[in-house]
């Protein structure tokens, strides 16, 4: 009996432990591969790093990355395969916040909590980074790592897509600043 509620007890938690995009993470986490990003920029400009362009100085990449920091908020969607090799698309509000870590060149540490229907569903931490290329990676504490095809930043909104290199999950992000 007491076997039981603490088996039960382990599986509560969990699936609790999963976001609203994320049921199974049964595949490994490839290291990201390089694309091109265009960021050209200047103020409010936005940005976007889904377009071919040459790579970027350390210094823009700083920049893009200051730009990004700080707190976001809005929707998330998500498509991914899962274990069985079905097509799982979930869709919920998510906040992301990025803080520069003045020890690396265009990048910090993050965490990203996403819910529905008013309860928090998802909570994970990561390590992000603007590289040469123009593109986020994101480093997440489950050893999954993502990377830009779409970055977008214009005013107060982010746009971005992350995808995984194996392509099994995409998370598109519409978000808009919090705060400032």
């Amino acid at each position: 009996m007491r076997a039981t509620a603490l088996l039960t007890i382990v599986l509560i938690l969990a699936l609790s432990a999963v976001g609203c995009e994320r049921e199974d993470l049964h595949y490994p986490a490839p290291a990201p591969s390089p694309v091109s990003g265009d960021t050209t920029q200047k103020g409010t400009e936005p940005v976007d790093t889904s377009q071919s362009t040459p790579p970027l100085d350390e210094g823009k990449a700083r920049e893009l990355a200051a730009r990004t920091a700080g707190q976001w908020r809005g929707t998330l969607s998500t498509k991914y395969i899962d274990y069985r090799g079905v097509t799982i698309t979930n869709s919920c509000l998510s906040e992301m916040t990025f803080m520069l870590d003045e020890k690396l060149p265009a990048g910090g540490i993050g965490v990203e909590v996403d819910s529905q229907n008013g309860k928090q569903v998802y909570r994970m931490s990561f390590d992000w980074e603007v590289g040469g290329d123009g593109r986020l990676g994101l480093r997440y504490a489950d050893s999954r790592t993502m990377h830009s095809t779409k970055y977008v930043l214009s005013g107060r909104s982010l746009t971005l897509r992350l995808e995984k290199q194996d392509g099994l999950e995409t998370d598109e992000y519409l978000l808009e600043r919090v705060g400032e």
